[in-house]
């Protein structure tokens, strides 16, 4: 899933998404979870459904032990309305906006919005502001891309596998490593069908499921002077990791000649993403006297999102010049995928 990396790692604001999103967290467990899951949210349903898409160039099936190999980057195209969220609209505990409620998620604006911690100062019985942290601003990118390599092999009875797969890979100057599988099955079916081998036309059942995991060191830590901040080491191990997942099932129908091939087709998609904190996070307090002090919270956040779980219409088309293809689709479902390959094809 490189290309996701990337748009993370050559943008400026890339850290924001990953290291600076944990400033989030100094609103406590509670707070954090709700104004995280909504930060999160445009990537986490659009790349759990970008990983849907690109499983395949052509309806038909490869002769056994021929193969492609396909190297696709694909798009998502994510609503305006998921740009920004009120925070005046959440259940916010001890959180509130210092100006305008309207924050950038993370493929919004590049607005960073500053937002204040209160509590109740049980020596004056007044409610004061405790402290302050800025809601990271987004890309101001509307998109969410992935990209991958995938390997289909035909095996017996017109049936294909294929491999998707990217070895650990880190972005070292934002400790953000990252990797992917995945596994599908293709098979035509006409052949089980009596007399269909008289319409000139492949038909076929497809299926695939495809898991990726994005892990991202960061560093939230308080002032040292105050109370409950020492020792230091105790911060250390703060992380964000992500997990997404993206199964589908589908039935295409296409025609292949000699240099372009063109499909189109009905399906089901089921998404799901996890997002989790994990380690010794400072949320600072008023203590019994009045005075600022340092809680400590352990692993404060796991966010599920539920991505695209529709039935879906798809179209494509590749042209192949002697080994070598260039194909693209389109996939829609609740979330609108653009996906375009280039690879080599035998048999």
């Amino acid at each position: 899933m490189l290309g996701m990396l990337s748009v993370f790692a050559m943008n400026q604001s890339a850290n924001a998404q990953f290291g600076d999103a944990g400033e989030i967290l100094r609103a406590g467990a509670q707070d954090a979870e709700l104004m995280l899951t909504e930060y999160m949210r445009p990537a986490a349903e659009g790349f759990s459904t970008s990983l849907n898409t690109g499983w395949f160039n052509t309806a038909g099936t490869h002769s056994t032990l021929g193969f492609d190999l396909t190297f696709r980057a694909n798009v998502s195209a994510m609503p305006s309305s998921l740009n920004t969220f009120n925070l005046n609209e959440l259940s916010l505990e001890k959180s509130r906006p210092i100006n305008s409620p309207i924050a950038s998620t993370i493929i919004g604006p590049k607005n960073t919005t500053a937002v204040g911690i209160y509590g109740d100062n049980p020596f004056t019985g007044q409610e004061e502001e405790i402290a302050r942290f800025n809601i990271p601003e987004g890309i101001n990118f509307g998109y969410v891309p992935s990209a991958m390599a995938q390997l289909s092999v035909g095996l017996i009875k017109n049936t294909d596998l294929s491999i998707r797969y990217m070895p650990p890979v880190t972005v070292s100057q934002f400790d953000l490593t990252a990797n992917l599988f995945g596994i599908g099955i293709k098979h035509d079916i006409k052949q089980w069908i009596p007399g269909m081998s008289l319409i000139p036309i492949d038909i076929s059942v497809a299926a695939g499921i495809t898991t990726f995991n994005a892990n991202a060191q960061v560093d939230v830590r308080p002032d040292a002077t105050t109370p409950g901040a020492m020792p230091m080491s105790q911060w250390d191990d703060q992380e964000i990791t992500l997990r997404a997942t993206g199964t589908n099932f589908n039935v295409i129908a296409g025609r292949t000649l000699p240099f372009v091939s063109v499909y189109a087709g009905l399906g089901y998609e089921t998404s799901s993403t996890t997002l989790k904190a994990t380690g010794n996070y400072p949320v600072e307090s008023i203590g019994a006297l009045g005075q600022r002090e340092i809680e400590r919270i352990t692993d404060p956040v796991d966010i599920g999102f539920d991505g695209s779980n529709s039935f879906r219409g798809l179209a494509g088309a590749r042209l192949k010049f002697f080994l070598f293809t260039l194909s693209a689709d389109v996939v829609v479902a609740d979330v609108t995928v653009g996906s375009l390959g280039f690879g080599i094809s035998f048999r």
